[in-house]
């Protein structure tokens, strides 16, 4: 229902942009969109969405650990391991491939609910359902120039919640975040490389 592509031109290695990616996360790196506000303000609408247990969890918006270096823990990514979106109990990913400095394949089937109250989302008389990829790729365009695609697909239904959640997904949750996301890597990469 929703497929996009977004790409960046990165003056740097595959090598030099790949800890970058695999660092992403909620309370990781964050998704280099702009820490100082963006992060604050989706953990504040995700909590505002999520379970009981994410208020409880004493989880919250905390300064990101390190969306200017590259913090060796989180250097340690798999097929499999679960990458956080939003405080412990709303969004996140599973990775679903991985082929270092070339592409990394994140999946979700929690995102899209979020965007409606949970009194609707876990209603089973209404059927919502959403399934969600990012996929980024690195491919060589020069010995120290590299592009970095972003390709994002999105399904969800019923269509009554499809009309009601499209112009958010369009705007704000696709476009919007992955533009931001692209440039904030780009920026870090760039500015680590020199």
């Amino acid at each position: 229902m929703l497929e996009t592509t977004h790409a960046v031109t990165i003056d740097a290695s595959a090598e030099e942009i790949w800890p970058w990616l695999v660092q992403m996360g909620h309370y990781r790196a964050g998704f280099y969109a702009d820490p100082s506000w963006w992060d604050k303000y989706s953990d504040k609408y995700l909590r505002s969405l999520g379970r009981k247990e994410a208020p409880e969890s004493g989880y919250g918006f905390r300064e990101v650990p390190s969306d200017e270096r590259i913090i060796p823990e989180f250097q340690d990514l798999k097929e499999g391991d679960t990458i956080l979106d939003g405080p412990p109990g709303t969004a996140f990913f599973t990775v679903r491939l991985m082929e270092p400095n070339r592409t990394l394949v994140l999946y979700s089937d929690s995102h899209l609910h979020f965007l409606v109250p949970r009194s609707i989302r876990e209603n089973p008389r209404y059927g919502i359902y959403g399934e969600f990829s990012w996929t980024f790729a690195l491919e060589e365009k020069g010995e120290r120039n590299m592009r970095l695609i972003v390709r994002t697909r999105a399904a969800w239904g019923p269509r009554l919640y499809r009309s009601l959640t499209m112009p958010f997904v369009l705007v704000g949750g696709e476009f919007f975040t992955t533009r931001k996301t692209l440039h904030g890597i780009r920026r870090q990469v760039e500015q680590t490389a020199r």
